[in-house]
Formats: C-alpha cells, structure tokens, sequence
C-alpha cells in the first residue's frame, strides 16, 4: 500500500512538473518572439532614414510649381539642388527648371545634403495607408555621383547604372553585377506645411 501510494504521488508530482516546464518553455519562447519582432520593427525604422545631416528648409513653396507639384500629388517628383544664390527646381519625367532666390534669412540655417534633394509623394501609400511627403539625396550612394536623373519615380546612376525606385523606399531596382554592396537611397525626414506654405527637411 504505501509504495503504490508513493509510486502515484511521484508519477503526479512528475506529470505536473512536466506541465508546468512545458508552460514555461512556451512563455519563453512567445516572449523572445515577441522581442524579435519587436527589435526587426525598430531596426527597419532606424534604417529607413539616413544618418546623415541634412537640412534645408524652403518658403513659399507655392512661388516654385515643380515642388509644389511634387508635395501635393502622389507620383511627382521634383529635383532640388542650391548654391550660394538660389534654388533651382525641376519637375522629374520633363520640365521646365525654375529657380527661387535665396534670402538673407536663410543664411542662419544653410541647406545641406550631398548633392541637393529628390522630393515627392510616392505614388504607393506607406503600411499606414497615407501618402507622405518624401526627400532622398540626389546622389547615388553607392558611387557618390550626382547625375542620376532619368524619369518620374526611378532614378538611374549614369556612372555605376543602377536603377532605384523612389515609389518603394529607394531601393535599387537594376543592379550590375559589379560586385559592390547595394544599398538604398539616402532619405531624410521630410514635411510639407500647406497652411505655412514651407517645405522643411531635418535629418
């Protein structure tokens, strides 16, 4: 009697021990799933945008209709670059370039970027199903060449021939076999303020 009593007690303390392991080995693995996900999703974020500096800051962005255009129509894109006395602004796809003077008051904050800027709304919504405005720096980062236009939502290098699709994050589209890394364009933080009417990018 008292070892079969022992015996069922043993084999129940098991069973239960078992359980109790098997819930906690599920906790575990839920929870560093759980992280994964959590830790891709704030990976992907950081590397959406460009570490790097970038600064300019426009108005009125209705006195230049290739921006303007650009921040207010899905599928439009404009190339901004700068100098010491103006801006000038072509439409993507065809256009005429038009310029705007730059002000005194803006000497305090200076453009900045590496080769000016590509800006648009894409013509695909972003997972939120909204339409944000967009800025990539209009130089190739893979061979750092400026000369990359080639029509409205895909840029081409004209030096190194790869292709990126500016409706999809920048990614390369068309890429040589040339052995150098593929990386996306550069993109910075981009806002268009209709009721101010200033166009602003802060990296």
């Amino acid at each position: 009697m008292f070892k079969r009593s022992f015996s069922e007690e043993h084999r129940a303390r098991s069973s239960a021990f078992r359980a109790e392991w098997l819930r906690l080995l599920g906790l575990f693995i839920a929870l560093l799933t759980l992280w994964g996900a959590l830790t891709a999703c704030s990976d992907d974020t950081q590397r959406r945008f460009s570490t790097l500096p970038a600064f300019l800051r426009l108005t009125p962005v209705s006195a230049a209709p290739a921006l303007r255009n650009a921040v207010s129509n899905p599928g439009s894109w404009c190339l901004l670059t700068y100098d010491a006395r103006q801006y000038l602004l072509t439409a993507l796809g065809g256009g005429t370039a038009s310029s705007l003077p730059r002000t005194a008051l803006e000497a305090y904050g200076r453009p900045q970027s590496i080769a000016g800027f590509l800006v648009g709304v894409a013509s695909v919504p972003a997972f939120d199903g909204t339409f944000p405005v967009v800025a990539y720096d209009a130089v190739c980062p893979v061979c750092y060449n400026a000369d990359n236009i080639d029509q409205p939502e895909h840029v081409v290098c004209t030096r190194c021939s790869r292709t990126y699709d500016l409706a999809n994050g920048g990614i390369p589209l068309k890429v040589p076999d040339d052995g150098r890394r593929n990386t996306h364009l550069f993109r910075y933080r981009a806002a268009y303020t209709p009721a101010a009417d200033v166009f602003l990018v802060q990296n």
